[in-house]
């Protein structure tokens, strides 16, 4: 009976807690039939609400839909049409509607009046994306539409965060230029111009040469500097056509010059253009250059005399640089118009080949703190062309890479053999590599032609600082993985070259067998370097001692108050079986302890060998077959 009173009672309170947090709740509880999202929290719904607006309206989407329907709405008129929860939420938050994005064919400024009468007093993020164009009649169209979204925005200038105009008419641009040019925008961080076509004959385009020098006078007297505009992205634009004092403090910049694929006319800029940009860029930090053109070398007294800049212009605060589908000769040419004395990172892409039997290149480029260079090039000869004796000082990481041109798939075709690993010295000025930590190789053909001591067709060897190296789908690896494995010729032990290599990477080297892994394990192994060592002292005694170290050693003294078992603090132990006097050459001969070896789609090395290299104990900790 007491059990059951209990239960009883149990149950009672269970139900009036029920009831209580219904009471309490200010919405209902879900039930199986409704969606659960629609009793989340409105802060949560907000911010999804949110991150749903910024996908849909990405800043990099495409085109709007090439005719008037729901797509060409922005996804915040969508979300306000669910249902009427949605509906309250959304027209009420205005910094969902900070995001004011155009896509329409046609001019319809209802899609535009409410995002600015919501957006409150928030910083705006202004894109318009032009649709797709179908005939000649909608560039036209285009212009006018975005003539009419500019003047309209225009009184918001000063709330401007983000500006981005995807367009295929040269002139659609204009108006959005003109304005940011003569105002103040001082909320705005990021503005991007995208062109799809390009107008004929850029040179003499009389409408393109807009007339900055007023404004700028203007905007300096006015103090309109854009102090938060850090980041600029502009694709085939113009370049004088911009205002260059919006420059002032902008960081980081991206420029693409790529053409349309579908239009007969294509903007290539030329050296001056791209110099006089760059010149207006004093906090330029990060470049990213998306340029095949062809520059023509300029010498300093031509940009000086002719054109008003100065004999190289100076990037003090110039970090990262990126350029692709560069053309070999064209690399130099800007590289030796510029000074980048902080310059640390230098990715480049040289994707087209040039005949460069007629050109003649001189000019020598030094780049002082440069640490990391990664290269993509079609040919050898496009990577010396490039680089010609480039003075690289200080360079810490070097991966270079060959992609082949593609070319159409047959199964006659023969796949071209890879191009052999240039001169060192036809690349780099010396002294170049000697604080090399990190060399990358993919692709290439490893000559085997090497003279010790003099110049080699492949110099890497002289790498005194170099800890990681890595070859992958390389040809001619396995005699070199041999010049890393020989000791040292006067003495028989030790290394001849890179001390200090602790790891090694090989893939799809079709050449390098098991025997290779297995020579550069033990040269690179500290325990075996000791035992050849003992065996060196023991069988040839004080007359091999005295040929290892080339010279007699004496033993210091020992100190006054020292026991007859005490140590000298700081000095180096020997390994058991040598004496105090063979400790010097132990400390000079014996090579880093090699810690991590990868070896992949090695055809002749096979997982039964990597299992029996790895039980041998060479030291080696990872060991990944």
């Amino acid at each position: 009976m007491a059990a059951g009173k209990d239960d009883v009672q149990g149950g009672l309170i269970s139900q009036v807690t029920d009831l209580s947090l219904q009471e309490t709740c200010s919405t209902p509880l879900p039930n199986a039939q409704e969606p659960a999202m629609f009793f989340l929290p409105e802060e949560t719904l907000i911010a999804i609400f949110d991150i749903a607006i910024r996908l849909n309206d990405s800043l990099h989407i495409c085109a709007a839909s090439p005719s008037n329907t729901i797509d060409a709405r922005p996804y915040a008129f969508v979300l306000a049409q669910v249902c009427a929860y949605w509906r309250q939420l959304v027209v009420s938050t205005s910094s969902l509607w900070s995001l004011i994005s155009y896509r329409a064919r046609t001019w319809r400024p209802e899609l535009v009046n409410p995002q600015i009468e919501r957006s409150g007093p928030y910083p705006l993020d202004v894109v318009f994306i032009a649709s797709t164009i179908e005939e000649e009649s909608d560039m036209d169209e285009e212009v006018s539409v975005a003539n009419a979204f500019v003047s309209l925005v225009s009184p918001l200038v000063a709330r401007f965060r983000v500006v981005h105009f995807d367009v295929h008419d040269h002139r659609s641009f204009e108006s959005i230029l003109h304005l940011l040019g003569r105002n103040d925008a001082p909320l705005s961080k990021d503005l991007g111009v995208f062109v799809s076509t390009a107008p004929p004959a850029f040179d003499v385009s009389s409408h393109m040469q807009m007339d900055w020098e007023d404004t700028e006078a203007t905007a300096k007297c006015m103090g309109l500097t854009h102090p938060l505009l850090r980041s600029i992205s502009l694709q085939d634009l113009y370049l004088p056509s911009f205002p260059m004092h919006m420059l002032v403090n902008v960081t980081r910049v991206e420029l693409n010059f790529t053409g349309s694929q579908s239009h007969s006319h294509q903007y290539e800029p030329k050296l001056v253009h791209l110099l006089q940009f760059l010149n207006a860029t004093p906090r330029l930090e990060d470049l990213i250059l998306e340029c095949g053109s062809k520059f023509k070398c300029l010498s300093p007294s031509t940009l000086s005399d002719s054109f008003g800049l100065p004999g190289r212009v100076e990037l003090p605060n110039l970090r990262n640089f990126t350029w692709t589908n560069a053309l070999p000769y064209s690399v130099k040419s800007v590289m030796n118009s510029l000074s980048t004395p902080r310059l640390e990172s230098w990715k480049l892409s040289i994707r087209v080949r040039q005949n460069t039997a007629t050109m003649n290149v001189s000019v020598r480029v030094l780049i002082p703190s440069l640490k990391e260079l990664y290269v993509e090039c079609v040919d050898r000869e496009g990577l010396e062309t490039a680089f010609g004796r480039l003075g690289l000082p200080s360079v810490e990481r070097f991966e270079v890479v060959y992609v082949p041109l593609s070319k159409p798939k047959s199964k006659l075709s023969i796949q071209p053999a890879p191009p052999v690993f240039p001169y060192i010295s036809g690349l780099f000025v010396a002294p170049c590599l000697q604080n090399l930590t990190h060399l990358s190789v993919c692709g290439f053909a490893i000559p085997k032609s090497y003279v010790p001591g003099g110049i080699g067709e492949f110099e890497l060897m002289y790498m005194p600082s170099l800890r990681c190296l890595s070859f992958i789908e390389c040809t001619g690896a396995a005699p070199f993985l041999g010049q890393l494995a020989a000791p040292n010729e006067s003495i028989k032990v030790g290394v001849n070259v890179c001390p200090r290599l602790r790891e090694v990477t090989i893939v799809g080297c079709a050449d390098v067998d098991r025997e290779d892994v297995e020579e550069l394990l033990r040269s690179r192994s500290q325990r075996c370097q000791r035992e050849e060592i003992q065996k060196i002292v023991q069988t040839k005694g004080d007359a091999q001692e005295a040929l290892l170290l080339g010279r007699k050693i004496v033993p210091l003294r020992r100190p006054k108050r020292a026991g007859p078992g005490a140590a000298t603090h700081g000095a180096p132990t020997p390994p058991a079986g040598v004496s105090n006097a063979e400790a010097p050459s132990y400390e000079a001969f014996i090579p880093a302890q090699l810690e991590r070896l990868h070896i992949e789609d090695c055809e002749l090395v096979t997982e039964g060998d990597a299992t029996t290299l790895e039980d041998m104990d060479y030291g080696t900790m990872n060991f990944y077959w």
